[in-house]
């Protein structure tokens, strides 16, 4: 367990406003607050890694039974993704920040990779996706309900309202907590059994250009084709067709009272993803949305069930008129030879802006 240390960005806070600073120029006061919005979100940002890798250390050393490989790999991919957000920020935090002082050696010690790697490859997912791979791979979970059950758990203990702790983010401010958990399933309509269920959490990252470098590497490297294909078109109007039998449940975190509850789908899935089973059934008319085109759970999860059931990956079909080729093989051939290098060239100038070390796309290796 890591210590419970307050971590701090080395800043005093103070409250200043135009009324209590009569002299300062309007044009010198807004720049002050502009730094000190930078600094706050510094602060949180460091905040949250450091409380998120506290409380999913707590996690793996809580499920004994597990193999130690298992949360080694785990941890690793935690540690490289927050080190990478930290990379990214506008304003870079170093992997040791994210780490109290006596435990920095210790730490990079027995996990190298990511120290060395954070500058240099991609995360495959945000670190509360990755979270959600490792519950749903070691617990079983045998319904929805149990496992946001399980995250309502995991969510309180990131942050701390009692007086008593302060300086602890509330869950406005906590940078990597998924707003919306996406299951979605596969029910054959011809009789067959397997409801096997996939899950996906919404963007956990907070920041525009955050978000859309996520987007775009999970394009290329991390969602199956046909959903990359999907989210690229989203502001065309094209989109995918799946085969009878695919379910979709979403459930929004309520901040308010602490839990998950079931949401319809947004205007951009019910666009996107075409002859799904919404549920809660989708609002008429849809609602238009501001978030980017691959911010929804449901693209995660979506995603995973056709990387993982061959029988709605063989199904699945473009809209676009004229029609591709009448098969999964031709969206994925478009994506392939027409949209991906594209990404890739905007994922590399993004990454660039930020000065990260991306003269070409690598991603992490777990050693």
């Amino acid at each position: 367990m890591l210590p419970k240390a307050v971590v701090t960005n080395g800043h005093t806070e103070h409250s200043t406003t135009a009324a209590n600073e009569p002299n300062v120029p309007p044009e010198k006061w807004q720049q002050k607050r502009l730094v000190r919005q930078k600094e706050k979100l510094r602060s949180n940002l460091l905040k949250s890694g450091f409380q998120f890798l506290d409380r999913f250390v707590e996690l793996l050393k809580e499920m004994e039974d597990v193999p130690k490989d298992t949360k080694k790999k785990y941890l690793q991919k935690m540690l490289h993704a927050i080190f990478f957000f930290g990379q990214i920020h506008v304003t870079p935090i170093e992997p040791r920040e994210f780490l109290p002082e006596s435990h920095q050696d210790t730490f990079r010690c027995l996990y190298l990779a990511p120290f060395q790697q954070c500058t240099t490859h991609l995360p495959t997912k945000t670190p509360y996706s990755i979270l959600l791979d490792y519950v749903t791979e070691v617990k079983r979970f045998t319904t929805p309900q149990e496992l946001m059950s399980f995250l309502q758990s995991f969510n309180a203990q990131l942050w701390n309202q009692s007086l008593e702790e302060p300086h602890a983010l509330n869950a406005t401010e906590f940078t990597f907590t998924a707003s919306v958990i996406a299951c979605c399933f596969y029910s054959d309509p011809q009789g067959g059994t397997d409801l096997h269920h996939f899950y996906g959490a919404s963007l956990s990252c907070k920041g525009l250009h955050e978000r859309r470098i996520m987007i775009e590497l999970s394009s290329i490297k991390t969602w199956h084709k046909a959903m990359a294909y999907a989210v690229h078109h989203g502001d065309t109007g094209l989109a995918i067709t799946f085969p009878e039998g695919m379910w979709s449940q979403a459930f929004q975190f309520n901040v308010e009272e602490q839990k998950y509850q079931e949401k319809s789908p947004c205007g951009k899935c019910q666009q996107m993803f075409r002859n799904v089973n919404f549920w809660p059934p989708p609002n008429t008319p849809a609602t238009g949305d501001k978030w980017q085109y691959g911010n929804c759970a449901e693209v995660e999860s979506l995603s995973k069930l056709l990387l993982g059931t061959r029988v709605v990956e063989e199904g699945v079909r473009s809209t676009r008129t004229p029609p591709l080729p009448n098969s999964y093989e031709a969206i994925e051939r478009d994506f392939t030879n027409s949209i991906e290098e594209d990404i890739k060239k905007s994922l590399i100038n993004r990454l660039r802006s930020r000065q990260f070390k991306a003269k070409t796309l690598q991603f992490f290796n777990l050693q």
